[in-house]
């Protein structure tokens, strides 16, 4: 808290009515004002001055100007008084300007130690600033730390996209190579179902042409048997047909098997080539089984058709009964291997879906995982610069540490410098009071010698506690109306009787008024005041 400019905190109220003269100014000693020339007084009137005393230990640069001696035994009654009161009054504005500078010394060291708190403050302002970069560089660490583990993470999930990627890749290359031999396949069986038609087409010819040359030789023979060699001849055709269609049923189940057998290939699809060749062989061995069976069947219908005459009958039932035998075999084989492979055909489509959300999915992960490394890279670089900054700041706030540092020495140095220059200026002022007593002992300007007070020891070695110090605003402010007369000035070490044993004395002065208002002179009547006559 600063104190008001211009004004002493330890003034006591001015009384109502009255001025106070307390401001506080530099230290001047004014030079004595001119003195009426002394008047001649009779060698034979008494003297009632007292002599002066030995002055006190005065150094050279704090002693005031000496005051001019006056010869008051030459000086009439008016002359006397006016001459002292003018010399009273310039010893009390003396005083008064010693105690003002002693308060502007009181207020710069107040201004020199706010000074000190203030840096102290900025000083711990600075640390705790410190402290804090600190704590942040700390967690910039964490952050980096951090953000390394998620880019190593990154850099695993982008490899196993890319795995996956590949393994997708080979697969859809498998696929393909599977679907080229499928296709193959299917054209080998539409070749061998021509060929299974040319044949049976033959067959049906070189059938048609024994049943006529039978029906001839039969109506030659047995006209009456003509009816039922008709008859036995379109059961005949019914069961060809129903032979050719057990064979096309064969035909299309050995087809399904290999369709069948197509399945679990599929599934081996790092044994497709081995399995390929066995079904190569296996459908040509079905083929030259299927021809061999053909064959025999061919040559089973010629030896049939010689013996036709013995046992057509009975040969065409046990014909017809194993063809339609065969046929229903080859539907239910052919059935199965068409379920065998639409299943087939499902599960890999299943599979292409799933391997392609798989896909999708690794993709929109890795835009994820790469748009968070980003960010991650943005925020670490972000991180940089406040950490760069921080450091910058820092480092400002070392240097104004180390300034405050010096700064505070110097504090340090100037507050000595103040207390001991306080310490002076308290001991000047008692010497000051010791030369203005003196001073009013020459005027005559002494307490009554029946109430002369008690003088205590002057300690010149040790200054008198800063706690109570006699200043100016321990000087009290009488009323001009009732012109009082100036009361005896009490040296700050000097107690009178009346306050023995009790708390230290304060200086009190009279006030400082203009010598030439009339109030202010004192009442030469009064008791207490012994002036020349």
């Amino acid at each position: 808290m600063t104190k008001k400019v211009g004004r002493d905190h330890r003034q006591e109220p001015d009384d109502a009515g009255t001025t106070g003269d307390n401001f506080r100014v530099d230290r001047v000693f004014a030079a004595p004002r001119p003195v009426a020339p002394p008047r001649r007084v009779p060698t034979g009137a008494p003297a009632t001055g007292t002599p002066p005393g030995p002055l006190p230990n005065v150094s050279a640069g704090t002693a005031p100007p000496a005051m001019p001696r006056t010869d008051t035994s030459q000086l009439g009654d008016g002359d006397t008084e006016l001459a002292l009161r003018r010399q009273l009054s310039r010893l009390q504005r003396q005083l008064a300007d010693a105690q003002r500078e002693l308060a502007n010394k009181d207020d710069e060291l107040a201004a020199s130690v706010e000074k000190r708190v203030e840096i102290a403050e900025a000083y711990e302002a600075a640390v705790s600033e410190l402290r804090e970069s600190q704590h942040r560089l700390e967690e910039l660490g964490d952050f980096q730390a951090r953000s390394a583990g998620t880019e190593q993470r990154l850099a695993e999930a982008v490899a196993a996209a890319d795995e996956l990627a590949h393994q997708l890749e080979r697969e859809r290359a498998e696929r393909g190579a599977m679907a080229v031999q499928f296709d193959e396949l299917n054209a080998a069986f539409d070749r061998a179902r021509a060929l299974w038609k040319e044949e049976s087409s033959a067959i049906e010819e070189q059938h048609a042409a024994q049943v006529a040359r039978l029906e001839l030789q039969k109506r030659a023979a047995v006209d009456a048997a003509e009816a039922a060699m008709k008859a036995t001849l379109d059961r005949q055709n019914i069961a060809h047909e129903a032979e050719l269609g057990e064979l096309r049923g064969a035909h299309e189940r050995s087809l399904a098997a290999i369709r069948g057998e197509l399945e679990p290939k599929v599934a081996e699809a790092r044994n497709l080539n081995a399995e390929i060749e066995r079904l190569t062989s296996e459908l040509a061995a079905t083929r030259a089984e299927h021809l061999r069976e053909l064959g025999e069947r061919a040559e089973l219908h010629k030896w049939e058709t010689q013996q036709a005459s013995e046992a057509h009958a009975a040969e065409l039932e046990a014909k017809a009964r194993a063809h339609a035998a065969d046929v229903n075999r080859l539907n239910s084989e052919l059935e199965a291997s068409t379920a065998a492979l639409d299943k087939a055909e499902r599960n890999a489509a299943v599979r292409e879906q799933l391997w392609e959300q798989t896909t999708t999915k690794l993709r929109d992960s890795e835009k994820r995982l790469q748009q968070e490394h980003a960010e991650a890279r943005e925020r670490a670089a972000q991180v940089e610069a406040a950490k760069w900054v921080i450091e910058q700041r820092l480092v400002t706030a070392l240097q104004q540490g180390e300034q405050l540092t010096a700064s505070n020495i110097e504090l340090q140095a100037r507050v000595e410098g103040a207390e001991a220059e306080a310490r002076r200026n308290h001991l000047d002022r008692e010497r000051f009071a010791a030369f203005l007593e003196e001073g009013l002992a020459m005027l005559g300007a002494i307490p009554p010698e029946d109430e002369e007070p008690e003088i205590t020891e002057i300690e010149a070695d040790e200054p008198p506690p800063p706690e109570r110090e006699p200043s100016v605003d321990d000087l009290p402010s009488a009323p001009r109306a009732k012109a009082p007369s100036a009361p005896p000035m009490i040296h700050p070490n000097v107690q009178p009787r009346s306050q023995r044993g009790s708390d230290p004395p304060m200086v009190r002065a009279a006030p400082v008024h203009d010598v030439d208002e009339p109030d202010a002179l004192p009442d030469p009547t009064r008791p207490g005041n012994k002036l020349l006559t």
